[in-house]
């Protein structure tokens, strides 16, 4: 059988269009309910592997990820000849390729670094070394938290006054209309995904 491949990742390796993929000529037989049916003929196909090197597209084994591509290796290269004192026309190498704007000195957000700090470690809110407004974010944050901990187990259903609010917020759109009793928070979050269909 014959399957022809997505023509988006005939794009991914730079070649062209994708050839097609040969696959195994006869499926598992399934049961009506889609489970597989325990015979000899699909124990024996059972065995055989769909996917392999060699039936997989070609383009998807070319793809290359932005962090690790030539342009990526080439300028470690660059910056390790920098720093072995080779003379270049450049005192440095400013990677723009994936936007890691902190590598390149940026300073972090600084607000959300605090708050998360105070909550975590509640004693550092009589400290002076943190702002007023980071206090009194951390502050409200924990006083929605049982216990005035972050270790609280979280309800399933969005009962938290930060989570009413940004619902509320929503609520305020044209397009949204959510209600705080069907807004659920699974825990852990990879439990909610296969619980709602999604794999």
């Amino acid at each position: 059988m014959w399957v022809s491949c997505s023509p988006i990742l005939g794009t991914l390796g730079g070649t062209g269009p994708c050839p097609k993929l040969r696959l195994p000529p006869h499926p598992l037989p399934l049961a009506p309910w889609g489970r597989t049916v325990p015979s000899r003929v699909g124990r024996a196909q059972a065995a055989l592997k769909v996917l392999t090197l060699d039936t997989m597209n070609p383009c998807v084994r070319k793809v290359e990820y932005a962090v690790r591509g030539s342009i990526v290796l080439r300028a470690l290269e660059l910056e390790q000849e920098l720093r072995q004192g080779v003379e270049k026309p450049f005192t440095e190498v400013i990677r723009a390729n994936i936007g890691d704007a902190q590598a390149m000195g940026q300073r972090p957000i600084t607000f959300f670094r605090q708050v998360l700090a105070l909550c975590v470690h509640p004693d550092l809110l009589s400290s002076p070394d943190f702002p007023d407004d980071a206090k009194r974010r951390a502050e409200r944050i924990l006083q929605a938290c049982g216990g005035h901990s972050l270790g609280e187990l979280a309800p399933t259903f969005a009962a938290r006054p930060s989570c009413l609010a940004w619902l509320h917020r929503l609520r305020a759109g044209d397009r949204c209309r959510p209600w705080p009793a069907n807004a659920a928070l699974p825990f852990p979050p990879a439990d909610g995904t296969e619980a709602t269909g999604g794999r």
